[in-house]
């Protein structure tokens, strides 16, 4: 840039230390804590005792950044009001609850959980303050350990300090969890004006863990989001409305530049602007000192600046040829966060909508009548986000400013390719009430308008007489409305084309138009162009905040909103609404499997075919992850969202081809109808519960919400809960039942079996709490620890035994063989154990899903290579066949004991040839058989028949205790012909 910048302006005027080192987010918490407690009075008190050189209004507005030196002034003021430093943390931890730094935690929500927003800490602590630096150490499970220090050797001060505990305790609430702990210890590099921090929170609330505990902290932090979007929302709306008020350049650019700083709550702010007609461009600043601000501008203009992480650029273009760059930064060492770069060209475009406002006001003000009209306009125009309203303020501001007759106001959507868009009426003004009617709903395409196309694109103003216009298309729309003569002018702008402004005479003007009547329209039309520029920018925000980025569904915002006002209609109408839960079943397998881009593929697919089912009145979601919801509005058949669920369990049953890929997948759908409500908002609350049940039922499966299901889900969720404790309380122990030689009687080795005594409920069976276990994830570490404790008894009584060493089988779970490390927890329980590894039996359901087994292939080798054994578990039960049996290559084939059981009846003849067919697959395979659930020496008697190998059952002994068994175990002889339920039964 030839011209060195000038018109240099800093800010904030009222900040009389010059130094922007702690943001108005900080001097917020502080002040509304004091008039929560002390009233205004409190607040005169404090102001007066911290003596900050102020106006009151800027310590109002958070993008007032002070200095650090003053905000410890501040914070000691409040400490002495409040009762001591104590008070201070309070302060810090109220940060989630009051309307400031919108931003910073719609950032923290974004990242999933409190661990991951610790270790994002020091891009979001760069909006609290630039003196004190913080890096997260390390945090996990609940746990994070914060290292914070203040920077160019400043001196450390203890309310600070207090006011920083306060922030970190606040992180895990952000979640919808309870406030942090937080413990202080010093530099353990011995820092002076360093110290460490750990943080711990609770990862459940009472009675609730794992994916019930994920799915209420989303509930309770859904609303902290949504009131983040909207501070966000009402934050961009009010900047409009700054930026078009003042009226003047000079005021407006001073205004962009303090607005733009405060909306992302950056260090410092530059704009660099040419404006047209003069010769060296301007340039504003806030945050940096003259000369530093003076030279970045020049620099920025000259584009010897490159964005970073610690600064972002955006251009400010406008349609009326304003070209310049708006500039935000931070200190070294503190960086932006992804989002913000978008959030900067939302001020950008801001800019030059406001840039365009202020000239079209200028030159309205050439003529008192068009400036009196105009200005009326902008006035009328401020704060209106809906682009029809634009469109009818539009239409009836152009009687008074044309002297026309009537005024059509036409939108215009652009279509797929050249001439294809179409100019939709949405407006007028002046119409008789005939014409009106016969014109709603009018459209033109620009294809058959060819000179209206080329005003568009030239912005040029056309005059047409109807009794001399070659253009038919036109002369039909002018006998339609009953004008003799129009003036079309365009609504365009920043190089897109919004519609037009139609005036129109039903006599015409005279025949030589008056001199200013194409700068009147044009006028007006800049002036609608920048609304509905604006209007546009409105819908692009709260579409964002009201629809999920990934599949453009509605979100749980929007849906709940929606919800509740179809429960309030159907009430007074006497009809009904109904809400289908949906969730996709095993979806965690695609991910790990597969990858979370072709996952995020996936959800997409199901969007599309969740919308291909439900009718066009119906209002699809995405509540989160792998859930989605419909609402059923207005139903007439109660049993219409029965079958709606029905074919969305169908739909999403079908297979989805992806790269190449052919995934299958399932969901589980509850259906929730409104005459099952104690409370609107416990419509989508009961849907939830039956889909719950629905999922534990099994895979692709529907439910019809009953009161009953509280019940189950809240005792599902209480196991849950107590699921994490189990092992380290004691409750959890291990029973063991013998395998025996079906020709000798021999015990050859044991089962391990998982017991739980629940301390209230009581003797909990595994059907019920193990499935609860492996949804929640809770079943990896107590698999681990049943391997453990398993594996050492079976050495103990190998080493004590006489005979030959015994085998030990385990089950498995498939989430044990998703996790990667679950080889290493075999190979440590072997090793400490001492547990020879040809003695260890791996078993697994023939029940899991193949696809499941697919995304534990890998694990499936490295247990191959270690030599441990494996084996089907239930074979005969399942649906998986030869294909598991390929893919599993397991060593023994336990044959379920409904096949043994059914092999027994009368009229069990196919059992029979099963059973029969299942030992002889067996064999030829060169696989070991078991069969389990032998109760009766005839079961026995049929076994040896087929020549299976091994038996296990309540003929033999029930699942025990270590302790009971040993004598069976450690003996060399076989068992007796006869049972031995008589003497184990306390098993």
């Amino acid at each position: 840039m030839a011209h060195p910048p000038v018109g240099f302006a800093s800010g904030p005027r009222e900040v009389s230390s010059g130094r922007r080192e702690v943001s108005g987010i900080a001097t917020q918490l502080v002040i509304a804590a004091v008039r929560e407690r002390l009233g205004e009075g409190g607040v005169a008190s404090l102001l007066d005792e911290a003596a900050l050189p102020y106006a009151r209004a800027a310590l109002d507005d958070e993008g007032t950044w002070i200095g650090f030196d003053e905000f410890v002034g501040l914070l000691d003021a409040a400490a002495g009001l409040l009762g001591g430093e104590g008070a201070l943390e309070d302060i810090g931890a109220r940060i989630v609850t009051l309307q400031v730094g919108a931003t910073t935690r719609l950032f923290m929500r974004t990242l999933g959980t409190p661990e991951q927003a610790f270790r994002k800490l020091p891009q979001a602590a760069s909006k609290i303050t630039n003196v004190v630096e913080t890096n997260c150490l390390r945090a996990d499970r609940g746990w994070a350990q914060i290292r914070l220090s203040y920077r160019d050797g400043r001196e450390g001060r203890a309310t600070y300090n207090r006011f920083g505990q306060g922030l970190l305790s606040a992180v895990p609430t952000v979640f919808g969890l309870p406030r942090g702990d937080v413990t202080v210890h010093p530099d353990p590099e011995g820092d002076p004006q360093a110290w460490l921090a750990e943080v711990r929170w609770e990862r459940r609330w009472a009675r609730f863990s794992g994916r019930r505990l994920r799915r209420h902290s989303r509930l309770a932090a859904a609303e902290n989001e949504r009131e983040a979007l909207l501070a966000r929302l009402h934050n961009l709306q009010r900047t409009a409305a700054d930026l078009v008020a003042p009226g003047e350049v000079e005021a407006v650019l001073r205004a962009l530049v303090d607005r733009t700083a405060a909306g992302l709550q950056a260090a410092w702010a530059v704009l660099a602007v040419e404006l047209p007609g003069e010769s060296s461009p301007r340039s504003f600043a806030t945050g940096l000192d003259e000369e530093v601000a003076r030279r970045r501008a020049e620099d920025l203009l000259a584009g010897r600046i490159e964005p970073g992480p610690s600064q972002l650029i955006a251009d400010v273009t406008s349609a009326q040829a304003y070209r310049g760059r708006l500039l935000v930064g931070h200190p070294p060492g503190f960086e932006f966060y992804s989002g913000e770069q978008q959030l900067l060209e939302m001020y950008a475009r801001l800019s030059a909508t406001a840039l365009d406002t202020v000239t079209a006001l200028a030159a309205a003000r050439r003529g008192e009548r068009t400036a009196t009209a105009l200005l009326d306009l902008a006035g009328d125009l401020v704060g209106v986000v809906d682009a029809e309203n634009v469109a009818r303020r539009i239409a009836r501001a152009v009687l008074p400013l044309t002297g026309c007759d009537q005024s059509t106001v036409f939108l215009r959507d652009a279509g797929t390719g050249a001439g294809d868009g179409r100019l939709r009426l949405v407006a007028s003004h002046g119409l008789d009430a005939a014409v009106a009617a016969r014109t709603s709903g009018f459209e033109l395409s620009e294809r058959d308008t060819p000179l209206v196309t080329r005003a568009l694109m030239e912005q040029q103003m056309q005059l047409h007489d109807r009794a001399t216009s070659d253009d038919r298309v036109i002369v039909r729309a002018m006998e339609l409305f009953g004008a003799e003569r129009i003036a079309i002018v365009p609504l365009r702008g920043g190089g897109e084309v919004y519609g037009t402004v139609v005036a129109g005479w039903r006599d015409g003007p005279p025949s030589t138009p008056e001199p200013d009547l194409d700068a009147r329209l044009h006028g007006l039309a800049d002036q609608g162009t920048t609304a509905l520029r604006n209007a546009q920018l409105h819908e692009e925000i709260r579409y964002q905040a009201l629809h999920d980025g990934l599949t453009g569904l509605p979100n749980r915002a929007f849906f709940t909103e929606r919800v509740e006002q179809a429960v309030g209609r159907t009430r007074r109408a006497g009809e009904q609404a109904a809400v289908l839960f949906v969730d996709l079943d095993d979806f965690k397998a695609v991910n790990d499997r597969f990858g979370h881009e072709v996952g995020d593929e996936v959800l997409r697919e199901v969007a599309v075919r969740v919308r291909r089912v439900v009718r066009a009145a119906d209002v699809p979601c995405r509540l989160s992850g792998d859930e989605f919801a419909v609402l059923l509005d207005g139903i007439a058949d109660p049993e219409e969202p029965i079958t709606v669920a029905h074919r969305l369990v169908e739909a999403l049953g079908d297979e989805i081809v992806l790269r190449d890929r052919v995934l299958a997948l399932s969901a589980s759908v509850g259906v929730a109808r409104s005459d099952t409500l104690d409370d609107p908002s416990g419509l989508l609350r009961n849907a939830d519960a039956a889909m719950y049940v629905a999922k534990a039922a099994g895979k692709g499966t529907v439910r019809v919400f009953e009161e009953r299901m509280r019940g189950e889900v809240v005792r599902r969720l209480e196991l849950a809960s107590d699921l994490e404790y189990a092992v380290d309380r004691g409750e959890l122990w291990l029973a063991y039942q013998p395998l025996v030689t079906v020709a000798d009687g021999h015990v050859t080795g044991v089962e391990a079996l998982l017991r739980w005594d629940h301390p209230r409920l009581g003797r909990i069976g595994p059907n019920e709490f193990i499935p609860v276990a492996e949804e929640t994830g809770a079943i990896v570490s107590i698999g681990r620890w049943v391997l453990e404790q398993a594996c050492a008894q079976v050495q103990d009584w190998n080493e004590r035994r006489a005979g030959a060493p015994l085998d030990l089988a385990v089950n498995v779970a498939g989430r044990q063989l998703a996790e990667a490390s679950f080889v290493d927890d075999v190979g440590a329980a072997l090793s400490e154990s001492g547990l020879d590894v040809q003695r260890l039996i791996l078993e697994l359901t023939e029940r899991v899903e193949p696809e499941a087994l697919g995304v534990a292939a890998e694990t499936l080798r490295a247990l191959e290579a270690l030599d441990v054994r494996l084996a089907i578990d239930d074979f005969g039960a399942g649906y998986a066949g030869l294909s598991y049996l390929r893919q599993l290559r397991p060593n023994v084939l336990k044959i379920d004991a409904g096949v043994l059981r059914a092999a027994a009846e009368i009229t069990g003849n196919d059992e029979r040839e099963l059973l029969k067919g299942i030992v002889a697959l067996a064999e030829s395979l060169h696989l070991r058989t078991v069969a389990e659930g032998v109760e009766q020496s005839a079961d026995l008697d049929r076994l040896r028949d087929l020549d299976c190998d091994l038996a296990q059952g309540d003929f033999f002994a029930y699942p025990q205790e270590a302790a009971q068994l040993e004598p069976m175990v450690l003996g060399e002889e076989g068992l007796p012909r006869e049972s031995t339920l008589a003497t184990t039964a306390s098993g």
